[in-house]
């Protein structure tokens, strides 16, 4: 087992250890944790657009973003429950540091918000095809990682 996780990380192990998680929730509907599994690989490729230095972190509060939702509770009670680091709590609850701001505008594409997608496009210097990019690459790889997981 060391050996395999020095190969691929410990991060990445952690995130894999995350998705069974969620794919192992049988009462919750299944757009819950497709959700959760395209919001985390879009902020982790939104985060590399920008050159930011841990994609890893980027995912991972994409991917906790909805432990809320699964767990039937509040954020600040998920908040309490996991020994989650304070960069990941501020990003999770305000939308604090960088991971938060991409976070946040995830959320925006989601929800098709373009006065706030305009905003945040133009205070993150994103480039729309990277937006774009970056939100089908995230499908793509949701589609396969479900399929991989029976999910």
């Amino acid at each position: 087992m060391g050996h395999a996780a020095m190969l691929i990380g410990t991060q990445r192990i952690r995130v894999w250890a995350s998705l069974l998680m969620l794919a192992t929730m049988d009462d919750k509907p299944r757009e819950l944790i497709v959700t959760a599994i395209v919001r985390a690989k879009m902020c982790e490729e939104l985060s590399r657009a920008l050159h930011l230095p841990s994609p890893e972190q980027c995912f991972t509060v994409g991917l906790f973003s909805v432990l809320d939702a699964m767990l039937d509770t509040t954020m600040h009670d998920v908040l309490e429950r996991f020994p989650l680091s304070e960069d990941i709590a501020q990003a999770l609850v305000v939308h604090d540091g960088p991971a938060g701001r991409v976070l946040e505008f995830t959320i925006a594409y989601e929800r098709c918000d373009w006065k706030q997608l305009a905003d945040l496009t133009e205070q993150l210097d994103l480039d729309p095809a990277d937006i774009r990019k970056a939100y089908f690459d995230s499908v793509v790889w949701t589609l396969e990682i479900m399929d991989e997981l029976n999910i």
